[in-house]
């Protein structure tokens, strides 16, 4: 799987280039459309940086240590247990992936399930320890997609092996259906579909006003006296910086900043929160900032906020 990015380069950032048909991302020097989807720029970040001591572990033995440093010099594009392959071609960095698709990511997470069961406190009424894929497949809710195609595509990339009639994740792929597990609890599922549907709702809108005493798209908690609170408590002021983790679609991250001029940063790992977000709050990107990322893997340095 690769997320794209939608970005304004930095002065003197890399330009990543993804070749979507070829599975490639390249260090280049200039950007544009390359097989009908938008490439991805230079220094934003959507929570998939390389930080975490897990990500290098599969980074070393993935790519090697002498692969290492130069890939932690090009903002990532990709998720980082994706990495297939870095090297150098032509002065320029590639980073070759595999691109999956999402029905490919669900039989994964269900092959994972059925595999190695864990419990979580995100299951968000998915019964634990299930018996079979049927059972296996409730992860997904809504969300639930066509499988038939995935199976074959998944063994034809190794993922997947054909044992006594039934198909099982290979051995090198249990650490990878492991992390989309974890970056996919079945909650993560629950609140894509929470944020696609609040976004219109004037039921919705009417009730946290009521509720909450204004429309924050709040998800049954802070109410506008313990957000005023939490502002006085805190001393938050002009030009703080402010870090939100859990953000969902950032409005009371933005309502904060806007009552106390502080610079704030939200981080959820909900892509329909952080577009919401985005999209509402560009012409205060100055002060507003917005990624996707999971809260294991926090990029930012020691006493930034």
């Amino acid at each position: 799987m690769t997320r794209v990015k939608t970005a304004q380069p930095a002065t003197g950032a890399t330009v990543v280039r993804h070749d979507v048909a070829g599975g490639e991302v390249a260090g280049a020097e200039t950007c544009g459309e390359v097989a009908g989807r938008e490439v991805a720029i230079g220094e934003a970040a959507d929570g998939d940086c390389i930080g975490s001591e897990s990500d290098e572990e599969f980074l070393l033995e993935r790519i090697g240590a002498d692969r290492l440093t130069e890939y932690r010099a090009v903002p990532s594009l990709v998720d980082v247990q994706s990495i297939l392959e870095v090297k150098t071609i032509d002065g320029g960095l590639v980073v070759k992936t595999m691109n999956l698709t999402e029905a490919e990511i669900q039989l994964m997470i269900a092959l994972i399930e059925l595999e190695r069961p864990i419990e979580t406190p995100n299951n968000n009424s998915y019964g634990f320890y299930p018996k079979d894929l049927q059972e296996a497949s409730k992860y997904f809710g809504e969300f639930l997609v066509d499988w038939h195609d995935a199976y074959q595509l998944l063994r034809e990339k190794g993922i997947l092996v054909l044992a006594g009639g039934e198909y099982l994740l290979s051995h090198a792929a249990v650490s990878l259906a492991e992390q989309y597990r974890r970056d996919r609890p079945p909650i993560w599922y629950w609140y894509k579909g929470y944020y696609i549907r609040t976004k219109n709702s004037k039921a919705h809108a009417q009730y946290c006003e009521q509720v909450f005493g204004l429309n924050l798209c709040q998800d049954g908690f802070c109410d506008m006296k313990q957000i005023h609170k939490l502002v006085e408590v805190a001393a938050i002021k002009d030009r703080d910086r402010i870090l939100d983790l859990g953000c969902g679609n950032g409005m009371i991250l933005e309502y904060i900043s806007d009552a106390t001029g502080a610079e704030v940063y939200g981080i959820d790992y909900i892509p329909e929160a952080i577009e919401q977000a985005r999209c509402r709050t560009k012409p205060k990107q100055n002060r507003l900032k917005f990624s996707v990322g999971n809260l294991d893997h926090i990029d930012f340095p020691d006493g930034y906020f």
